[in-house]
């Protein structure tokens, strides 16, 4: 039986798990879907140094902060890529 896909669009900005939880969380997901496309926002190497090597090795993609002089605001980023992906 084939899964619905999904797609993972990530905040690592307010992402409050390590690398090996998300890696739990992802394993959890893909119980019930394909994840099909992954991307990190907000992504620092120096501040996400266990991500590296994970981000890297799957080729999912990653992208840094948008300059803000507001905190927790959402990237707009994450509303065009999810509208893009839904679209089709």
């Amino acid at each position: 039986m084939n899964k619905p896909k999904i797609a993972l669009l990530i905040d690592l900005g307010s992402l409050k798990v390590s690398c090996e939880g998300y890696q739990k969380l992802a394993a959890e997901i893909e119980n019930s879907y394909e994840i099909a496309y992954v991307k990190f926002y907000s992504y620092v190497a120096k501040r996400n140094r266990d991500f590296n090597e994970f981000i890297a090795a799957k080729g999912y993609d990653a992208v840094t902060p948008v300059a803000s002089k507001k905190r927790n605001r959402l990237d707009s980023r994450q509303i065009i890529d999810g509208t893009k992906i839904a679209a089709g």
